[in-house]
């Protein structure tokens, strides 16, 4: 019997072209969609509670899940936090924060019994500097980095990773081109990623695949980067990680007082 993967934001660009890959190695994928629907794909607002009680109460949809991969996401309200709509801030942290860790405790209890149950989020800009003019979209990625390892210790039988993917090249980006000067020096930053390849979507499924090969004490807890960690190299990055229990996790650093 295959495996089940769940994929929220399955009509993103990342979420479709993670889900061919699955698909083509062999896994059974269902997945939601902001536009779309089919019998493997609901309809699923993010920001509309009563939609995530509906979704949470249609069992069947996902019971018995290895993999759960969370792909939707905004980055509006962009603009200084002062100058912003409070509600529409609030509103995009529901989307990118708390509607994700809702659905993931109402799954919980459908995984399946025959595999080790992995679940995988998406990082953003901001983990190691001030992201100007994206409060509550640098703020919700903080937010899920914590969270994955509070969840991975508290359930050791899992296997939860947060991947910073790069600058990948989708819809999401409209979102600073019209935003315009209100993005801040961003704007001149992604025009000119824009201009580049950026992070091939096969590149992200391979670091899936790798976080999935490889054992819990490496990997869950864990914020990877897709570009900037040597997941793919000769270096045995896997021992380094389960020797280091702080590695690719938020830590304060203190003063060398040596």
């Amino acid at each position: 019997m295959n495996k089940k993967a769940l994929i929220f934001g399955i009509t993103s660009d990342i979420g479709a072209g993670v889900a061919r890959y699955l698909q083509h190695d062999g896994w059974q994928v269902f997945g939601t969609s902001t536009w779309f629907q089919s019998a493997d794909v609901k309809l699923l607002n993010f920001s509309a509670s009563n939609q995530l009680q509906d979704f949470l109460d249609d069992s069947p949809f996902f019971q018995d899940w290895s993999l759960v991969c969370f792909f939707s996401g905004t980055m509006e309200p962009i603009g200084p936090f002062f100058e912003i709509d409070f509600s529409k801030w609030q509103s995009a942290f529901q989307i990118n924060f708390m509607s994700q860790i809702q659905i993931l405790h109402g799954i919980w209890k459908h995984k399946s019994e025959f595999s080790r149950p992995a679940v995988c989020f998406l990082a953003g800009g901001g983990t190691n500097s001030a992201f100007d003019n994206y409060s509550s979209y640098c703020l919700s990625k903080i937010s899920l980095i914590k969270f994955v390892e509070l969840i991975a210790s508290e359930y050791p039988e899992g296997n939860f990773f947060i991947l910073g993917p790069g600058y990948v090249k989708t819809k999401i980006h409209n979102e600073t081109l019209k935003a315009g000067l209100s993005a801040g020096r961003n704007l001149d930053r992604t025009l000119e990623f824009l201009r580049g390849d950026g992070t091939p979507i096969e590149n992200i499924y391979n670091h899936i695949k790798w976080c999935l090969s490889n054992s819990s004490q490496a990997i869950s807890g864990r914020n990877f980067s897709t570009v900037h960690d040597p997941w793919d190299s000769k270096l045995d990055l896997v021992q380094l990680l389960e020797k280091d229990q702080n590695l690719y996790k938020l830590r304060r650093r203190d003063i060398d007082k040596d």
